[in-house]
């Protein structure tokens, strides 16, 4: 189940701390055993910037904010300077423009059959279906799964729930198979699930086994968006 309540006593894990104990048990121990601070700058910090632009600018964008705004909001994620570049990926301060500006012609087409998904709970609380965060409950009463949606969309005609995940990783293909079958996509059909219990009636919300995951990709040789 989800809870809104004060889980602070609880074990947190989610898709990502599990990835990285599978990857580097040592890098898992530093940052949630030990709690040490990552090393400012390098190539993981512009990661971490571009990838927060892109999906800042594609949710404005989304919700109908017009270009030289979202690309303003954009353009505040990048906190180094603006020559900083990483060659090999092509991330950069105006590659992360150029992606937001692309994005009006190659994504927003391809969503005009959607809608963001806003609900209000049984508390009286609004959530927004842009930068959802949630948490399941497991059943060991001990722990919860956290979670993140970069797009919780609609569709206008089948009512069904559909997520959309931004990637600006170094794929130019992201296949299905690679996040399908993964606890990631898991945890956000048990989430929308919940939603469609509670809230299906109220909202008209269809229900589905298991929630559709649409990807939009940075594709770096292309500088491009595109919804795969």
């Amino acid at each position: 189940m989800v809870s809104y309540s004060n889980l602070a006593d609880k074990r947190v894990v989610s898709y990502s701390k599990l990835e990285d104990v599978r990857a580097c048990p040592r890098k898992y121990e530093l940052l949630n055993v030990l709690n040490a601070s990552p090393v400012a700058g390098g190539e993981d910090n512009i990661d971490f910037m571009f990838g927060h632009g892109v999906g800042t600018g594609l949710q404005l964008l989304v919700a109908g904010v017009p270009l030289q705004e979202s690309l303003l909001y954009a353009s505040l994620e990048w906190k180094a300077s603006i020559f900083d570049i990483m060659p090999r990926k092509k991330k950069s301060f105006w590659h992360l423009l150029h992606a937001v500006n692309k994005a009006t012609k190659t994504v927003l087409p391809c969503l005009v059959d959607y809608e963001v998904f806003d609900w209000e709970d049984d508390e009286g609380n609004f959530h927004s279906g842009m930068e959802t965060y949630f948490r399941l409950e497991l059943e060991d009463n001990k722990s919860v799964y956290e979670g993140h949606i970069d797009l919780l969309m609609i569709h206008k005609k089948t009512r069904e729930l559909c997520v959309f995940e931004i990637k600006t990783n170094a794929f130019s293909i992201v296949h299905e198979a690679m996040y399908a079958n993964s606890l990631q996509v898991d945890g956000y059909s048990l989430f929308c699930a919940m939603l469609q219990r509670r809230y299906g009636e109220k909202y008209n919300i269809a229900y589905t086994p298991k929630v559709e995951v649409k990807y939009i990709v940075y594709k770096v040789p292309e500088l491009d968006c595109e919804l795969s």
